[in-house]
């Protein structure tokens, strides 16, 4: 059985406190692994037994990285809570989609072209239609509730912030490539990239790496291009298998990564990717940040079945991140966000700032992919263009803004009942 009601969560209780202090409560939305369960089972019983009366506030925390649920079950929620006299304008959901309310909107219009839409159960990266739990067909009638985006990734990892972890990914050498660029899962729009990337002579083969590629490119649904010792996280095993099915950390410990979802409850991800990946991150001046969704491409590199379900659809409209956001804050390196339209806005508003006096950050605001393909690679080309001790002069540059977004990360992992009161605040009384 999976995560029930934030038992995952290593700032759990630094939340909750920080809810109620400010007057309000927080309800824990159904893991990931409940979706074929009974309404009671999902979240309904959990509900009634914690709900208290006359809070200022309530948020419904979504403890998945996935919206389908939360959005099918909006208006049952909104229902539960009017039954106990309270208003709509109380609730805030909290949900890894910073763009959760649209999604809401642009759901309801979607739905009316595409009636009936398939809707499945655990994680379509593994099921895909095989395991269809229902189909819908109606719009939700909620659709102006209150919503903030929230990324947990940037308090799961308190370890990272320990002398030994930080001592062995601190950049010591000259880097040989101009940026690296990991991915992992295939998928339509990671495919196109590496094309790209060969295609513009960035690397010189789509299956091996060659000592004349300009950045550190992998594509771990590769048997050949995989970084050596990182590791298939749901497969419990090391890709290239230099570790077996288990991994030795940086702390000496053993990870038994025979559970990928078992393991992340002890061992946040971005620890684990981070130390395997922590040779080819150092050794690149840039690194080309791959999130989960880019923006328009079909999901898990298949044309199956397209946007046509609403998993697919959830996957490449939600602005959300992933652990992949914390690396170069973690690395000191300078980034390009090859994820969700507008993500350098998100990552301001946690506090983090970015490049735009050296880099081009226009790419960040269109919305067609393979046009922000294009503009971030115009970029990397005319990087490659300086030498190696001119790029050593523009990073020094940027040294403040990279010792800047490295502390404050530090800091929420440390401190995460400070960020975490401050942010429930703003979202409760600024936004």
């Amino acid at each position: 059985m999976g995560y029930r009601e934030g038992d995952h969560l290593v700032f759990r209780d630094d939340l909750l406190r920080a809810v109620e202090e400010l007057g309000g409560q927080l309800l824990f939305f159904m893991h990931i692994t409940y979706w074929d369960k009974t309404l009671e089972e999902r979240w309904l019983d959990y509900f009634k037994s914690e709900f208290k009366p006359n809070k200022k506030f309530y948020i419904i925390f979504e403890e998945s990285e996935f919206s389908t649920h939360t959005l099918l079950d909006l208006d049952l929620i909104v229902d539960f809570f009017k039954k106990r006299d309270v208003n709509k304008d109380k609730l805030i959901w909290m949900v890894p989609a910073h763009n959760f309310t649209d999604l809401v909107n642009r759901y309801n219009e979607y739905i009316v072209k595409k009636p009936n839409l398939p809707v499945h159960y655990g994680d379509s990266r593994f099921s895909g239609y095989k395991h269809v739990k229902e189909y819908v067909s109606n719009t939700i009638l909620n659709n102006d509730i209150k919503s903030v985006g929230f990324n947990m990734e940037l308090f799961f990892a308190p370890r990272i912030a320990e002398k030994k972890f930080l001592d062995s990914i601190k950049t010591i050498d000259v880097p040989n490539k101009l940026f690296s660029c990991p991915m992992g899962l295939k998928k339509e729009s990671r495919v196109r990239l590496l094309k790209e990337f060969k295609r513009r002579k960035f690397i010189k083969s789509l299956y091996e790496f060659d000592d004349d590629d300009l950045g550190w490119v992998s594509a771990n649904w590769s048997k050949t291009r995989i970084f050596e010792g990182d590791v298939d996280l749901f497969k419990g095993k090391s890709k290239t298998n230099i570790r077996g099915e288990v991994m030795v950390d940086f702390f000496g410990e053993e990870i038994d990564l025979a559970c990928g979802a078992n393991m992340m409850k002890h061992w946040p991800m971005m620890h684990v990717r981070s130390y395997c990946m922590r040779k080819q991150l150092k050794d690149s001046f840039f690194i080309v940040n791959v999130e989960c969704q880019i923006g328009d491409y079909s999901i898990w590199g298949t044309n199956e079945y397209e946007n046509d379900h609403l998993w697919g659809w959830l996957e490449i409209y939600g602005i959300r991140f992933s652990e992949k956001t914390s690396i170069p804050f973690l690395f000191k390196k300078p980034f390009f966000n090859m994820g969700p339209v507008n993500g350098l806005e998100v990552y301001k508003s946690y506090g983090f700032k970015t490049f735009s006096r050296w880099i081009n950050e226009e790419y960040d605001k269109q919305t067609d992919s393979n046009v922000r393909i294009k503009m971030i690679l115009d970029e990397l080309e005319r990087l490659s263009k300086f030498t190696q001790d001119e790029l050593i002069e523009m990073t020094n540059e940027m040294n403040p803004i990279l010792e800047h977004n490295h502390q404050l990360l530090l800091d929420h992992t440390k401190n995460p009942y400070k960020y975490l009161k401050n942010y429930i605040r703003r979202s409760v009384y600024e936004s």
